[in-house]
């Protein structure tokens, strides 16, 4: 008989609450148990030697030059010149990918032409452009920007090909029967989707 005394199990009502509360913040909880694990692991891991620092440093030497690169106001223009290059490659890639996506998705002709070199640019390892980007561009912000340019061009040529293949015929036949030119077909069914 349970009367309340200690020693006994919880009232039903208290464990339910407690099985309610753990259940909201069992992921945050196991997540960052996780992270702390990981990175007191590799801390760990490298005060012992075991990783070599010449390869990857230590959370703790990653922090500090975080923090002088913080107050030094070097991070921000780092973050800058990262932040013009990756509007510069993704608009380029866009101006491109959108375009060419298109072509191929409405024209079997630009799909069998340009099919092989949109194919064999996104099994290329990006890697191995790398040398001739450079022998070709310098050292400099264009080599970063060609790379993510052809990094990202793939992707959207891929997906823009299949967004506008996608769109209903129903709704291209619409069009047709409202005597839509194929710029207006274009702009206001195939790209909304």
């Amino acid at each position: 008989m349970v009367d309340g005394t200690v020693g006994h199990a919880a009232p039903a009502s208290t464990r339910h609450r407690a099985a309610r509360l753990w259940t909201r913040v069992e992921k945050p909880v196991l997540g960052l148990t996780g992270i702390f694990g990981f990175v007191g692991l590799w801390e760990l891991m490298a005060g012992l030697g075991i990783i070599n620092p010449l390869l990857l440093s230590s959370p703790t030497r990653v922090g500090d030059a975080f923090g002088r690169q913080l107050a030094s106001g070097q991070l921000w223009l780092d973050l800058q010149t990262s932040s013009v290059e990756f509007v510069l490659a993704f608009g380029i890639a866009a101006c491109i990918g959108v375009p060419v996506g298109v072509l191929i998705a409405v024209s079997k002709r630009a799909e069998y032409t340009l099919d092989p070199f949109i194919w064999g640019l996104y099994v290329s390892p990006s890697v191995a452009f790398i040398p001739l980007l450079i022998i070709w561009l310098g050292f400099a912000q264009p080599t970063v920007v060609a790379v993510a340019v052809m990094i990202a061009v793939v992707p959207i040529i891929v997906n823009t090909q299949a967004g506008v293949r996608g769109v209903n015929p129903t709704l291209l036949q619409a069009a047709d029967a409202f005597g839509a030119s194929v710029f207006a077909r274009t702009v206001k069914v195939l790209f909304p989707g």
